[in-house]
């Protein structure tokens, strides 16, 4: 029989009502059986098998012995009032009195062979490996969609007669051995599909996002358009690798609620910071390395809580750091390196307790003057577990701080720090005698003088200071060391200077003297980034004397 179920309210005397295993469909009426005279008689209903759905409804229990079968329909709620009737109840032999609504019904996701609980021994059991029961009552869990179908129309879109490897693609009906799909289980449950470098083209499926078991997807190196309609569909997904596919925004990602790792390195996205990956709360490694991103750093960065890697660097990111910063407590790893960012560091940034890595070098550009950090450097007292610190060609100024890095409990292990080329002075402090193990570069700024007790520590500078000492770390004023600005193994020791008078600071790769100075500043002041000719300008490797419009006399003295 077909057709939606009838009520039956003119049956008053009816005790059994059997249609099982038909195709009726539509709701239970809830004006179903109302009819029956003795409410209290023992009645018998068989709906099972067929296609009802909707909600049980609560005026079935004005019938207060009702054995009622409803297994494998398309029910999908039962009225609360008829699974609370207490320890009175004598639906279904008594069973709803002990069990609840799972004695008419096995809730969603859960099933056994009944299709509902019958004993305490005989609970609805939930489903597994990724099958599901989308309605009540269910015998068993199924698998919701044809992975094959989903693959296929994948392997199409993305010119899959073309890819370097189609091992197995379409050639059997177990997905799980087709190149580059992994599964959870042996035939099913797809978890991972990896293409990198498998010469994909066109544009991903977007049906893609509905297989229920979705973890990975990596399409790297592949010239690849992401379609990121449907991706919150994918409720496991994890993990996307997508760098190197030429992608060009992220529009629609941020549906992508439960994804961990986003790699979209070497990329061609354009524009400010992507305000929708913010909104990636669960988001722990983000890698948006050499793109085109530019404009201010954005403000709301703070409120990616579970942050903790973040590679920004090789982008054109301006402005400062916010003091949003600060709020990122899992943040291990942070790098906007090779940028064109400026200011002082926020203080908030003390508070990264987690931090291991912090790299923000290389913010002035070759031949530029503009950008730059500034400012004193921060102690990163509270940054117990840092011990790499890049901050390389930037504009900071002031000392080291006494306290630098004073609470750190990686005192023993390999610290790397690297303060070059920027404009810090007075004394290196002593207080960095606590790390037994160090490669720091102090090279190119105004440091005056060295701690004693750090020119003993043997283990500096890959045992360069126990061979050389204080030199081990910065070359003594008037001497220098090309590149690296101290003596090594590798190079040799430090050499004196032959041009002069020469500026009184440690740590020189060139000879600096008071006249290169001079011009360098001659050179920021006046614009020297627009000049038409500045042939060698703020070439630390040659003498100033072949700077464009200077002249030297034969001692090498400026003159004009």
């Amino acid at each position: 029989f077909t057709g939606p179920l009838i009520d039956f309210k003119n049956l008053a005397n009816l005790k059994t009502l059997k249609v099982s295993h038909n195709s009726l469909t539509g709701t239970i009426p809830t004006t179903f059986l109302s009819g029956i005279t003795d409410k209290e008689n023992d009645i018998e209903v068989d709906l099972s098998y067929n296609d009802i759905g909707g909600i049980v409804p609560s005026e079935l229990g004005s019938l207060t012995k009702l054995d009622l079968k409803l297994v494998m329909n398309k029910i999908q709620g039962i009225d609360q009032a008829l699974c609370a009737n207490g320890d009175g109840s004598e639906w279904i032999d008594g069973d709803v009195a002990k069990y609840g609504c799972s004695a008419i019904l096995c809730p969603k996701n859960y099933f056994n062979a009944d299709g509902r609980q019958t004993g305490s021994a005989e609970k609805c059991k939930k489903c597994a490996d990724g099958k599901t029961a989308e309605n009540l009552g269910s015998i068993e869990c199924s698998y919701p969609v044809n992975e094959k179908e989903i693959l296929m129309r994948f392997y199409e879109s993305t010119d899959g007669d073309n890819w370097y490897n189609t091992k197995n693609w379409g050639k059997n009906d177990n997905v799980c051995t087709w190149y580059g799909i992994e599964c959870v289980g042996s035939n099913y449950g797809v978890s991972k599909i990896i293409m990198e470098n498998n010469n994909l083209a066109g544009v991903t499926s977007k049906d893609i996002y509905n297989l229920p078991l979705l973890q990975e997807i990596n399409v790297k190196l592949d010239s690849v358009a992401i379609n990121f309609d449907g991706i919150g569909a994918a409720k496991n997904l994890e993990v996307l690798y997508l760098s190197d596919t030429g992608i060009k925004h992220v529009d629609g990602i941020k549906d992508a609620h439960n994804l961990k790792t986003l790699h979209l390195t070497k990329n061609f996205m354009t524009g400010t910071f992507p305000n929708e990956i913010i909104e990636l709360q669960n988001l722990e490694e983000l890698y948006l390395n050499q793109n085109r991103l530019s404009g201010t750093f954005p403000q709301n960065f703070g409120e990616m809580k579970s942050l903790k890697f973040a590679y920004l660097l090789a982008n054109d990111f301006t402005g400062s750091l916010p003091a949003s910063i600060g709020d990122l407590s899992n943040l291990e790893i942070f790098t906007v390196a090779g940028n064109h960012m400026s200011g002082k560091l926020p203080k908030s940034m003390n508070k990264l307790t987690n931090l291991k890595t912090l790299s923000l070098r290389e913010q002035i550009r070759l031949g530029e003057t503009e950008g730059g950090f500034e400012g004193p450097l921060l102690s990163f007292t509270d940054c117990k577990f840092l011990d790499k610190i890049y901050l390389e060609l930037n504009k900071f100024t002031g000392t080291i701080p006494s306290n630098f890095l004073g609470h750190s409990k990686m005192t023993d292990s390999l610290m790397e720090i690297a303060l070059n080329g920027n404009e810090l002075s007075g004394i290196v402090p002593a207080t960095l005698s606590q790390f037994t193990k160090m490669e720091i570069d102090l090279s190119g700024n105004k440091f005056e003088s060295v701690a004693d007790e750090l020119c003993q520590i043997d283990g500096w500078n890959d045992g360069d200071v126990g061979v050389y000492g204080c030199k081990g770390i910065m070359c003594l004023p008037s001497t220098y060391q090309e590149e690296i600005g101290r003596a090594s193994m590798a190079k040799g020791d430090c050499s004196p200077c032959a041009e002069g008078p020469f500026k009184d600071f440690f740590g020189a790769s060139v000879c600096t003297t008071v006249e290169r100075d001079i011009l360098k500043k001659l050179y920021k002041k006046s614009g020297g980034d627009k000049w038409w000719s500045k042939e060698n300008w703020m070439e630390d490797g040659v003498s100033v004397c072949t700077w464009h419009g200077i002249t030297c006399d034969e001692d090498n003295s400026v003159q004009a």
